[in-house]
């Protein structure tokens, strides 16, 4: 399975000719970034320049996301959603995908994204900016999604049920812990 430092710009000209987001040009460079680290995966910031005659659209910044092995039924529910759910939702609230590809016998997978951050304050806002008319629009778009999608038959299919049988929920990627 690809590693950051096996990333060359040809790799990733076949990666996105493969899967339909580079039609004409090339990669002609790509700078890895500092890999940090999640609870489930190891991302790393990938920076790439594209030959003059690519087309508009494609991310100059993306993250290549590497599962961990212990969380690799994360990433094939991941990679369900970016597939299929999505594509049943008008505008969602996902970044773009550019790349999937998994091996189930070693439990590893990866994906390239695209990268939010550029257009995303690293900061979080201050308190004081927050309103409460503000507090209720967030909470009403996160219930519309998981309302929308909360007894649907996709999300109990063999890649979104842990060992215990049950659903792959967000209620079970939380903690007790403080």
């Amino acid at each position: 399975m690809i590693r950051a430092e096996q990333i060359t710009p040809s790799w990733l000209t076949d990666r996105f000719r493969k899967n339909g987001h580079l039609a004409q040009g090339f990669v002609e460079n790509v700078q890895i970034g500092k890999e940090f680290e999640s609870t489930a995966a190891f991302l790393t910031p990938l920076k790439i320049t594209y030959s003059g005659d690519v087309e508009e659209g494609l991310h100059r910044n993306i993250i290549l996301k590497r599962y961990r092995e212990d969380w690799f039924g994360g990433g094939l529910a991941e990679s369900i959603f970016y597939n299929d759910i999505a594509t049943r939702i008008s505008s969602p609230p996902t970044v773009r995908r550019y790349d999937f590809d998994f091996e189930r016998s070693t439990r590893q997978c990866y994906f390239l994204l695209e990268d939010a951050s550029p257009t995303h304050d690293l900061e979080p806002p201050q308190e004081d900016t927050f309103t409460i008319d503000l507090f209720k629009q967030v909470i009403d778009s996160i219930l519309k999604f998981h309302i929308g999608w909360w007894d649907a038959e996709e999300l109990k299919g063999e890649d979104f049920l842990r060992a215990t049988g049950e659903p792959l929920c967000m209620i079970h990627a939380s903690t007790t812990d403080v």
